[in-house]
């Protein structure tokens, strides 16, 4: 059982006996990978089956018919809360974490951050998710947030974390710890997969609002409804070029 060796670490995990088994678990495999929480999975072809002559050709089934699923939203319920909050709010910063990479999502979290006048961090353990010469972005990406970073969350009525790195290790290394003053917003659908073998779950964050979305949908569902109360004009003017402003 070669996947023991791993299989807290991996999502999915088989051995299959046939060659029809090894289509299907190749499907099974390529649908749980790239469903959220997206994480590995690991498939091990038995030496002696991948040199045994087939008797009849293997079937490959339509593969147009085994899709994934759609990503996870908010509830509408869910979806006002965090607007309450967020345009209830004078300075807004976004945690900007693990998102998608379309182009189309790029060009939304950046109208997103406009629209409601949010100053956002990125981080270098997540891919890029926001223009780093945006005004609105807060100092250089880095393993660690910076002083401009800590100054704005320390200063913020919200922070809204979009499937960001370990929340909690970041408000400890801010010196929040669970003392946060603003109101958290925590979309992230990690805790699907976490569990106490491996400890990859990090520190427990304080949070006020939390989203089980995948982070890109969930700003495509607070841009849609904030367009419509703000009646479509965004709130930043220009500023918010430093912390401090």
């Amino acid at each position: 059982d070669q996947g023991a060796l791993l299989r807290n670490y991996v999502k999915y995990d088989d051995e299959p006996r046939s060659a029809e088994a090894i289509v299907e678990s190749m499907m099974r495999a390529h649908i749980m990978g790239r469903t959220a929480p997206k994480g590995p999975t690991y498939i091990c072809l038995d030496a002696g089956l991948q040199e045994t002559r087939l008797a009849k050709p293997v079937q490959i089934p339509d593969l147009s018919r085994f899709k994934l699923a759609a990503a996870p939203h908010a509830s509408p319920e869910t979806v006002n809360r965090v607007l309450d909050l967020v345009l209830g709010a004078k300075k807004v910063v976004i945690l900007m974490g693990r998102v998608s990479r379309k182009q189309a999502d790029w060009d939304l979290r950046q109208r997103f951050a406009e629209l409601i006048g949010a100053r956002v961090v990125t981080d270098l353990k997540s891919s890029s998710s926001f223009p780093t010469d945006h005004p609105l972005h807060i100092g250089p990406p880095s393993n660690w947030v910076r002083d401009t970073g800590k100054a704005a969350m320390a200063e913020a009525d919200v922070i809204l974390a979009l499937d960001w790195i370990d929340l909690a290790g970041t408000f400890k290394a801010c010196g929040f710890g669970y003392n946060v003053k603003a109101k958290v917003v925590h979309c992230t659908v990690d805790q699907y997969v976490h569990n106490g073998w491996s400890a990859d779950h990090f520190g427990l964050a304080a949070t006020d609002v939390p989203v089980l979305a995948e982070a890109d949908a969930f700003v495509a569902q607070l841009f849609a409804d904030a367009e419509r109360r703000l009646q479509g004009k965004p709130r930043w003017t220009g500023k918010y070029a430093h912390a401090s402003e």
